[in-house]
């Protein structure tokens, strides 16, 4: 097997595994991944290191002669970076209203509500670990009522209230239904 051929097939195995692992952002974190799963991820950075390497000197030298499925495969995980990046971002997203973030001792938990109804609940702990999920939300005076049930251990509650004065949303309540409204740990999001 020529040089040209081992390198191929390293780059669309090191490629195939990199992109596996780019997509693990999309569901519990990459870093949780790098470390379930590092002896998979390891050598596919290294092939595709190598490969990166050799391809960037022979095309300087050779022009695209020979380089074409490497360079290819390098555009395409380029552009898988790009696409989870802008994804990401809040490019293509509505206006955000309120922020408000429930910090503990080894996770975040981070309500963002946006403009079009819509919130984005994002579970942030150890290692990467990261977890989204979204809902619809409605205003009801200063009570805010999610219209799914949330897909996370039932958190936050499906009513939540919104007090401005003490940039807080409270979502614990007493037996008789009446939301706490004092400042406690882990009782309240403090408003960003």
């Amino acid at each position: 097997m020529n040089k040209f051929k081992r390198n191929d097939i390293l780059i669309l195995i090191s490629t195939s595994g990199l992109l596996g692992w780019i997509f693990t952002g999309f569901f519990e974190g990459m870093f949780s991944s790098l470390i379930l799963y590092w002896m998979l991820i390891v050598p596919c950075i290294i092939m595709y290191l190598y490969v990166v390497i050799g391809t960037l000197s022979t095309f300087f030298k050779n022009g695209l002669k020979g380089n074409r499925i490497k360079l290819f495969s390098l555009c395409i995980l380029t552009l898988s970076g790009i696409t989870l990046e802008l994804n990401n971002s809040e490019l293509f997203k509505s206006e955000i209203i309120i922020k408000s973030i429930l910090r503990d001792d080894l996770s975040n938990s981070i309500l963002t509500f946006r403009k079009n109804g819509k919130c984005e609940i994002k579970l942030v702990g150890l290692f990467g670990y990261s977890k989204k999920s979204k809902n619809s939300y409605v205003f009801k005076g200063d009570t805010i009522i999610f219209l799914n049930k949330s897909c996370v251990n039932d958190f936050p509650p499906d009513t939540l209230l919104l007090d401005t004065m003490q940039k807080a949303i409270f979502f614990e309540r007493d037996k008789s239904g009446v939301f706490r409204t004092k400042k406690e740990w882990l009782n309240y999001y403090k408003i960003e």
